[in-house]
């Protein structure tokens, strides 16, 4: 993955089972809360 744009890599992750993010919902919730 040498060279690629990081909107690539990012979007390139899932193929490797890998997630964006990892967020609990209630922790989302939370974090939308205080926005």
């Amino acid at each position: 993955m040498v060279g690629m744009d990081r909107v690539s890599f990012l979007l390139e992750l899932h193929r490797y089972g890998v997630e964006m993010i990892s967020i609990k919902s209630e922790e989302l919730a939370s974090d939308v809360e205080n926005a």
